[in-house]
């Protein structure tokens, strides 16, 4: 397309001009079109409201339509790049096993009883170099290895009639191997050693290899991580540990695109070795989001804030501690909000003991007030001056704590003949009354006897001896009500001469009203 250019410079006053540069124009923009679109239409699908490039690219992989891409958006339709069966390699061409030896490079040595330095020739700097003193493994805290310079110093020196043997594990050809010494405690039976199934453990007690088994010497639990001596360890004892991860040999195949490592086009999870906190949160999907909708608890005595390690959220809560009583707190996105209902209930602070929540004097909140017994009268003040009398077992104020009237109504009785030991003599009733006894007096016309007064069942004072002289007999008074149910007042004759005769009795009743 033609740059567009000015035809007519200076030449605007012809009409003729001005309409020949006018259809340049237009047709310079008319040729910038394409698909109907305008230039400008065409320019916002690349560039932003702000003059940056942002073209919408997206590409896919699709299990049936293969590698795809799109340009401007979710409503724009995606198109194939390349098919799935094409976008498979060639699958990977088995080449065998490669195996080596994982222990090498070993070296015998026989003592002199003053040679402590050995030349060895050290054949990898990967690998782990063992060392024996007359069978039994050494702990690296009695030899120096010297790479560099190929040797090896041990002491104390070989004795003449001792060997050492030296030799390496190929590290290099291995997952993982490690090597773990432990100093036992006294009856230390369990050793925690963190292991897989699959692994090789090598076990040794003081330099001396052991037989796992449960028979033999120790016993392996890879579930719980431990190694478990069937005989206790004692204080001191060195026990080393050499893991071997896996084995030596390796299978070499072509890419993970095979069916048993990969799925739609994705290597399976478990066919990944990834240690633990290797995935950072914004690498696993939805799971920042998620960590984001959580609510955090903190839990401590000054209010939490936003800091570069801590971020609040809405719902966010947080335990005021610190207080005689923790109080909890909700967080609304700017503030914290306390969770009482209606977030009314005050905070409780020292110098709240023993008080009581209630509706202030105008019903529009709560607070909490000391209780107020100014109007109650003191457990001490009960039946003393200027306090009030207490109440019997009926609730009501005991008769003699009142002011009562009383009208004397004697009961006289006259029994005629003879009086004998035994005779009960019928005297009258306490009936629909209560009254109070307190004095009797008797008298016999012949003879002797002997008496005592019931009501009821009731003893009412002592025994009295007759004579045919008056005799008067007192007590503290004793009342009885017999309102409900009337009471039959006796004279029991406890004993008597066989001439007596003629029972004279006055017993003074006070009743009560």
């Amino acid at each position: 397309m033609a740059r567009i250019r000015q035809l007519y410079p200076s030449r605007y006053s012809s009409t003729e001009a001005t309409s020949a540069e006018f259809e340049n124009i237009i047709r310079y923009l008319r040729s910038g079109e394409i698909g109907n679109r305008t230039l400008s239409e065409l320019l916002r699908q690349i560039f932003n409201s702000e003059g940056n490039l942002d073209v919408g690219l997206e590409i896919r992989f699709d299990s049936k339509y293969g590698l795809e891409y799109r340009i401007g958006g979710d409503d724009q339709e995606w198109l194939q790049i390349i098919e799935p069966e094409a976008l498979r390699g060639e699958p990977g061409e088995y080449v065998g096993e490669i195996g080596d030896a994982l222990m090498f490079n070993r070296a015998d040595y026989d003592g002199d009883g003053t040679t402590t330095v050995f030349n060895y020739a050290f054949s990898e700097s990967k690998a782990e170099t063992i060392v024996y003193r007359n069978g039994l493994l050494q702990s690296p805290n009695t030899y120096v290895l010297d790479e560099i310079n190929g040797t090896i110093t041990i002491y104390p020196a070989i004795g003449a009639n001792e060997n050492l043997t030296v030799f390496q594990i190929r590290k290099s050809e291995l997952n993982g191997f490690s090597r773990t010494e432990i100093v036992a405690s006294q009856n230390q039976y369990i050793i925690p050693f963190k292991f897989n199934t699959e692994d090789e453990i090598f076990v040794y007690r003081n330099g001396i290899l052991y037989k796992e088994g449960e028979n033999d010497d120790y016993i392996l639990n890879a579930g719980t991580s431990t190694i478990t001596f069937l005989t206790p360890l004692t204080s001191g004892d060195l026990v080393t540990i050499l893991r071997l991860q896996g084995g030596g040999l390796r299978a070499v195949g072509g890419l993970l695109m095979a069916d048993e490592y990969c799925y739609n086009g994705k290597i399976l999870y478990d066919k990944i070795l990834i240690d633990d906190d290797d995935i950072s949160p914004e690498k696993v999907e939805g799971l920042k989001a998620l960590m984001q909708k959580s609510k955090q608890v903190f839990v401590q005595d000054v209010e939490p804030v936003d800091t570069d390690e801590t971020e609040l959220n809405s719902g966010d809560l947080w335990v005021k501690t610190g207080l005689p009583i923790s109080v909890l707190y909700f967080y609304d996105g700017l503030r914290w909000i306390s969770t009482a209902p209606d977030g009314s209930i005050p905070s409780i602070t020292k110098g709240d003991e023993l008080r009581y929540l209630r509706v202030n004097s105008a019903g529009s909140a709560l607070e909490f007030a000391a209780i107020d017994l100014s109007s109650c009268v003191k457990k001490d003040d009960i039946g003393n001056p200027n306090g009030v009398a207490p109440l019997d077992e009926n609730g009501q104020i005991a008769d003699e704590l009142l002011k009562q009237h009383y009208s004397y109504v004697p009961i006289q009785h006259r029994k005629e003949g003879t009086i004998a030991k035994d005779d009960v003599i019928a005297l009258g009733y306490v009936a629909n009354v209560q009254a109070y006894l307190d004095k009797m007096t008797l008298s016999l016309d012949v003879g002797t006897a002997t008496v005592q007064l019931y009501v009821g069942d009731t003893e009412v004072g002592a025994t009295t001896d007759l004579t045919t002289a008056d005799v008067t007999q007192t007590w503290v008074a004793k009342k009885f009500d017999g309102r409900t149910i009337p009471k039959k007042i006796t004279l029991e004759v406890t004993a008597a001469s066989t001439d007596a005769k003629g029972l004279t009795v006055n017993l003074r009743q006070r009743i009560v009203g």
